[in-house]
């Protein structure tokens, strides 16, 4: 089973590059079971930083609830 694949091109503009025209590769796929149709474009790459898993680590150690030295504060227990 595979998608229906309509490709297309979007064309807006651009206020990263104070309005200019732009033009966007965008594809249309179709699923072959329900008829549904959904858009994927292309606006750009997307990069992400990693985080400083020893700050979060560090940071979240005073209100983890499953940390030992605060497990029976901060969770609920049995009488």
């Amino acid at each position: 089973m595979q998608f229906k694949v309509t490709k297309k091109e979007a064309v807006i503009l651009d206020p990263g590059k104070n309005m200019q025209r732009k033009s966007i590769p965008v594809e249309i796929r179709t699923d072959p079971l329900t008829g549904r149709t959904s858009r994927i474009c292309h606006f750009r790459l997307l990069k992400f930083e990693k985080p400083d898993l020893a700050r979060l680590i560090e940071a979240s150690q005073s209100t983890c609830p499953f940390c030992p030295a605060r497990t029976f504060d901060a969770l609920p227990r049995s009488r």
